[in-house]
């Protein structure tokens, strides 16, 4: 059984290699700066390299209600084929200085179908 967490970091080094090997952007994000805008869907897959970023949801009032933190070797958002309403609710921005190597999702789609240690 997995025990709840909230800090994500290092799960996907061991795939590092092969993330670099695939058609990919490298991305930098600022401190501060948004990973996507609110509103927007994800349609961007992110490895970190380096850097952490907190993912929250935000009150009307500005108050935040934080659901996760990621940093080094995760992937995020991670890889799902279902539009959830919610995500466009949620917010992620960089904690530091952020650098990331950007997949599409039919591009990380590609990757779980051609690797099955990184599909489980």
């Amino acid at each position: 059984m997995l025990t709840p967490r909230y800090y994500f970091a290092e799960d996907f080094r061991a795939f590092q290699d092969d993330f670099l090997l695939q058609p990919h952007k490298e991305k930098v994000f600022r401190r501060g700066e948004l990973l996507w805008k609110p509103g927007q869907p994800y349609d961007r897959i992110h490895y970190f390299l380096s850097g952490a970023a907190v993912h929250f949801a935000e009150h009307e009032t500005g108050k935040r209600r934080i659901i996760s933190f990621h940093g080094p070797g995760t992937v995020f958002p991670g890889y799902h084929t279902t539009d959830f309403k919610i995500e466009l609710s949620l917010t992620t921005a960089a904690l530091s200085e952020i650098h990331a190597l950007e997949f599409t999702v039919p591009q990380f789609h590609a990757m779980f179908a051609s690797n099955t240690a990184l599909a489980e």
